[in-house]
């Protein structure tokens, strides 16, 4: 597990392109953490490090799924958000296999209303606010062999 304490979100950028450097060849992304930890304005310069705009990057939690493109990678990323689901069967109603067996970038926010639809290979990224209001990051990399 790799942690980092104490971070604003001026740190957020740096923390993106040390994830990415971290962990090559991961396409799947949770975001785990209480409303208002900062998970999408984590995702915002998540995306950003994979060339897409930060101001294009919005929270996806009415449309489940925002679509992004990056110009560097040519390619989509998608930036999930299961807050509103209620049951497992409404994302396998919106192929969701489908996004993550794409090797495209999928960020996913509240993956705990999906846990057993998850890919067992990604990264976890949990957020935490600490008692002076800054964040922790916890990562950890699931290699989907357990």
């Amino acid at each position: 597990m790799i942690v980092f304490e104490d971070l604003e979100e001026s740190n957020y950028a740096g923390i993106a392109d040390e994830i990415l450097r971290k962990f090559p060849g991961e396409y799947i992304y949770t975001l785990i953490g209480d409303l208002g930890a900062g998970k999408t304005s984590f995702a915002k310069y998540f995306c950003n490090a994979l060339g897409v705009s930060k101001e294009d990057v919005s929270s996806p939690t009415f449309p489940i799924i925002n679509t992004y493109f990056s110009q560097s990678l040519n390619q989509e990323l998608y930036h999930m958000d299961f807050y509103r689901i209620e049951d497992e069967s409404e994302a396998e109603e919106i192929d969701i296999y489908d996004y993550f067996e794409s090797t495209n970038y999928c960020l996913i926010e509240w993956p705990s209303n999906i846990k057993n639809l998850l890919p067992k290979k990604r990264v976890e990224i949990e957020i935490l606010v600490q008692k002076n209001q800054k964040r922790c990051f916890r990562i950890r990399q699931h290699d989907g062999k357990t």
